[in-house]
């Protein structure tokens, strides 16, 4: 998504020349990298892209870098670059999709968890998150490996590809670059392959992993790019990449500081600084500074209103996202007139069809109706914003699976589980076919249809459904602290959605904590103001959960959950002076399983 965005942006010097500033400012104390960027910005032609690729200088290590890191403010600095990169391997892929089916190599060196991953998922996809180098020759690739050790594989990979077929980019580039010996053909971005088989080759002490480039997939991107279309309509490319930071990977600092980075550097009576203004708001809202998104919100509003010709829709969602807060601060009242307003604005004076924030309003009028306990009113508001999502979004689309959830829940609170399960499992059905096995809102419809079993009284399901969402959170969890930095939104949220149990603190032997964060720094990284630290819940757990013998302890839990929808805070207690250990963090998780499925029974 982000590199398509990156691709719909302006494409000129003055990016160019902010692509390089940064470096130079990064190899300020190398001085032949200065002489690159300095020949790079008096000699470069978007023709010579590929050259310039292989040439392995600062734009090689630093592209690289923000494509393995997923660095996003690295990798919008480099949009100019990565436009360039994309349309030249385009045009030169032209060149060989008459020659046949390619068998190419790629020898690589990986670390034993990443190669052990790939070992379990024979017949599964996997996709490129950088260009991804291969070459004809076999002895290249080996060239590649260095000796095995403690920590990683030797790893030879053998690649089929046909050029032919959507969504297979590669071109053959050995005459582009400075050692044409190596006879590289070089995959675009995202490149997605299957794997075949994973066998040992005792010839050459290495594993062999063949794939197969596919073009599976390649339809459900298609229809999806079209409705990033759709969404970007509402915007532009610059402001929808901020929105993706923060909405989509949960990265509200870099978010922040993107926003505010064009706020500094866009004229005043820019076009898109009330959609800046706006995307500040849903920030500060998701970093639950309530007071402060209403501020970016009524400014948003101000600038639209004051613009010629006056926009209704856009006017309208300014109005959803005052209500949004609203909610949020627990002010239904408010929140369902500022939904009305915006309703009334798309409903009366917006003559160009249905909107997608059309149908985000009727959602969200539907949310707060279910707060308040008018569950026909929301049923109505809930069907009818999936109406509008079937008919403006592909089939499968995950905000098709969430609609669907959202009336399987008002059919669950009516105690109709026949008809709930129905909901569920539809809302299932499209995440199972989008969405990767370890996804939060795919664990959060597995529990819900647990509950349902639970409601039921099939015991059967209930615990089948519930194991697998606890294991789903158990990886969850595991995953990102294990692998990405705690970033501000997800792991708060993460901790609120396994709902239902008042409080878990697990202790070993001698009453520590199981779970530990690895330093004051991370504790740092999380955005205490997302966060509700209560004193009376840690008071009246105190004696239960033995917290005499913790000397720093932070209780966790999504402001945004309990205020909304009322559930019952899940607190996690934590020792935040202590380092991590990712073994602990299982068995955790594995004693959190038992009593969760015990706490399902004994509410039944």
């Amino acid at each position: 998504m982000l590199i398509y965005v990156l691709k719909q942006m302006p494409h000129d010097d003055r990016t160019m020349h902010e692509m390089l500033d940064q470096c130079a400012e990064y190899y300020q104390n190398n001085q032949t990298e200065l002489a690159k960027i300095e020949q790079f910005r008096t000699t470069y032609t978007s023709d010579r892209a590929i050259n310039w690729y292989t040439d392995e200088c600062f734009l090689y290590k630093l592209l690289n870098q923000a494509l393995r890191t997923e660095d996003i403010q690295l990798l919008y600095s480099f949009r100019f670059f990565i436009i360039d990169l994309c349309a030249e391997l385009e045009r030169e892929s032209e060149k060989i999709k008459n020659e046949g089916h390619l068998t190419v190599y790629r020898g690589q060196m990986m670390h034993k968890e990443e190669f052990h991953k790939l070992q379990h998922s024979i017949g599964g996809l996997i996709s490129t998150n950088g260009f991804f180098s291969t070459s004809r020759d076999i002895n290249i690739a080996f060239g590649f490996l260095t000796k095995s050790n403690s920590t990683n594989e030797r790893v030879l990979f053998e690649i089929q590809a046909d050029p032919s077929i959507l969504g297979v980019i590669c071109a053959d580039i050995s005459s582009m670059g400075s050692m044409p010996w190596e006879r590289e053909v070089l995959f675009s971005l995202n490149t997605v392959f299957q794997i075949v088989s994973v066998n040992t080759d005792s010839t050459h002490d290495a594993w062999k992993v063949q794939l197969v480039a596919s073009d599976q997939g390649a339809q459900k991107v298609n229809e999806y790019v079209k409705w990033l279309q759709i969404e970007i309509d509402y915007s532009s490319p610059l402001v929808y990449f901020g929105r993706l930071l923060w909405s989509e990977f949960g990265q509200l600092t870099q978010a922040e500081n993107y926003f505010k980075m064009l706020l500094d550097t866009l004229p005043v009576d820019h076009p898109d600084m009330a959609s800046v203004n706006l995307e500040f708001s849903h920030v500060y809202d998701e970093k639950g500074d309530y007071d402060l998104a209403l501020q970016y919100s009524e400014r948003a509003l101000h600038i639209r209103q004051q613009q010629k010709p006056i926009v209704p829709h856009r006017l309208a969602a300014c109005l959803n996202s005052m209500g949004v807060i609203y909610r949020h601060k627990g002010d239904l009242d408010r929140a369902l007139d500022y939904y009305q307003q915006s309703l009334t604005k798309y409903e009366n004076e917006v003559s160009s069809g249905k909107h997608l924030h059309h149908a985000n309003t009727l959602r969200n009028l539907g949310g707060v109706h279910k707060d308040k306990g008018n569950f026909d009113i929301a049923l109505d508001y809930f069907t009818r914003a999936y109406e509008i999502y079937q008919e403006l979004l592909p089939a499968d689309h995950p905000r098709l699976a969430d609609a669907l959830s959202n009336i399987g829940s008002i059919y669950h609170h009516r105690e109709d589980f026949d008809q709930a399960l129905g909901f569920y499992q539809q809302a299932l059905d499209i995440q199972e076919k989008n969405c990767l096995d370890d996804h939060l809102q795919k664990a959060n419809t597995i529990r819900n249809i647990a509950l349902i079993y639970r409601d039921k009284k099939d015991w059967s399901n209930a615990m089948n459904y519930c194991d697998r969402a606890l294991t789903m959170y158990r990886r969850l969890l595991f995953f990102y602290f294990s692998f990405i930095h705690i970033n501000q939104m997800t792991l708060p949220r993460l901790f609120a959605h396994i709902d239902g149990i008042e409080a878990i603190l697990v202790l070993d032997k001698d009453g520590q904590p199981i779970l530990k964060l690895p330093t004051a720094e991370i504790v740092d990284q999380l955005d205490l103001r997302t966060i509700v630290p209560s004193a009376q819940t840690l008071q009246d757990q105190s004696s239960r959960m033995n917290l005499k013998k913790l000397k720093t302890v932070i209780a966790y839990w999504s402001a945004r959950q309990i205020i909304t929808y009322n559930v019952p805070p899940l607190v996690f207690i934590i020792a935040a002076d202590t380092n991590v250990n990712t073994g602990a963090l299982v068995n955790l998780y594995n004693d959190f399983q038992t009593i969760a499925i015990e706490d399902l029974v004994n509410k039944a």
